[in-house]
C-alpha cells in the first residue's frame, strides 16, 4: 500500500534503492520499474538500469519523469496515470520497454533489493512540510 497514490501531488520524480546482483550464470541484470496506474494504464522505464553481477550493493535511481517512461498498455496521459498509481513493479527486463508479461526470465541466483525510496523534488518536501504545519495550527 505505501507504493499507491498520487505521485504527481507528492512530487515523486524518482525511485531510489540499493540493488544487489549474484546471477548464477554471471549475467548483468537489466532493471526497469514498472507503475501500474488506474484503469489499465502501464507505464515502465524507457530505458533499463544495468546492475553488473557481483558488484556488492549498488545504489541505482529509476527517473520516474515523463520523458524517461514509455506507456505500454493502457491509454491514460502520464499525467492522469501519475494521480493514480496502484502497483510498482521492478522487473529484469532487457531489450525494448515491454509491458506486462513480456519480461524474460530473471537469470538464476538471487537479487537483492533495500532501502527503496520514493524521492519528491526538493520544492514538494517544502511545501509538504508547510502544509502539515499549517494543518497542526488550525487544530489548537
Amino acid at each position: 500500500m505505501q507504493w499507491t497514490g498520487d505521485y504527481l501531488a507528492a512530487g515523486v520524480t524518482s525511485i531510489t534503492m540499493d540493488v544487489l546482483n549474484t546471477t548464477a550464470g554471471g549475467e548483468d541484470l537489466e532493471l526497469r520499474v514498472m507503475l501500474f496506474c488506474d484503469v489499465g494504464t502501464v507505464f515502465t522505464s524507457t530505458l533499463a538500469t544495468v546492475v553488473g553481477v557481483n558488484d556488492g550493493w549498488t545504489t541505482i535511481s529509476f527517473d520516474i519523469s515523463e520523458s524517461a517512461l514509455t506507456r505500454v498498455s493502457g491509454s491514460l496521459s502520464y499525467d492522469d496515470s501519475l494521480t493514480g498509481v496502484n502497483r510498482l513493479l521492478i522487473r529484469h527486463q532487457p531489450g525494448a520497454p515491454a509491458g506486462p508479461g513480456g519480461a524474460a526470465e530473471l537469470p538464476g541466483g538471487l537479487m537483492g533489493l533495500d532501502n527503496i525510496r520514493a524521492v519528491p523534488t526538493p520544492g514538494a518536501v517544502a511545501v509538504f512540510v508547510l502544509g502539515g504545519a499549517l494543518a497542526g495550527r488550525r487544530r489548537r
